[in-house]
């Protein structure tokens, strides 16, 4: 009869665990780009698209976000939207979002600003 035995992977602190063998996960040297497209709308007319790529691995998704978003409206010379709850839950289930023109606090040239988060 053959014994049973028993396998299991834990992945701890940057190392995988086996069988209390320790191996060496791959480094994540690999730097992560976001890519985030901004589109400008009046009415249904698409009047702008610009893409911007940044490759900041320091910190959480959130902040890369809010880095790329900054950058984003700059580049199309557009104010800073105010994120608000429903934003959040269509980027977490869409991985796109879309700001109207009621969400600035100045007056904009567009109906609705759709940002989306390509790759």
């Amino acid at each position: 009869m053959i014994p049973r035995m028993e396998f299991t992977l834990r992945f701890k602190k940057g190392k995988i665990v086996a069988n209390n063998n320790i191996f060496e996960a791959e480094p994540q040297k690999r730097r992560k780009k976001m890519r985030l497209e901004g589109r400008l709308f009046v009415g249904s007319r698409l009047t702008e698209i610009k893409e911007v790529v940044t490759e900041d691995t320091d910190g959480p998704f959130s902040k890369q976000l809010e880095k790329a978003l900054v950058l984003l409206c700059k580049e199309m010379d557009i104010p800073v939207p105010i994120w608000m709850k429903k934003n959040t839950k269509e980027f977490a289930a869409f991985h796109q979002t879309i700001f109207f023109s009621e969400q600035y606090p100045e007056k904009v040239r567009f109906d609705r600003f759709q940002i989306r988060m390509t790759e």
